[in-house]
């Protein structure tokens, strides 16, 4: 499961109220930054 918030203090809220619904949450990993990149080899775009 991925949680997004605007800040740290936004996800550790969630990871609480998923323990509290009976879910284990076995850590909480921040991401600072994302970026999806098609394989070349997939992308229509390049000819191949």
């Amino acid at each position: 499961m991925t949680a997004v918030g605007e800040s740290d203090g936004d996800i550790t809220p969630v990871a609480q109220e998923l323990l509290g619904m009976g879910l284990t949450v076995a850590d909480e990993v921040p991401v600072r930054g994302h970026e999806t990149t098609p394989l070349g080899k997939f992308d229509p775009g390049t000819g191949d």
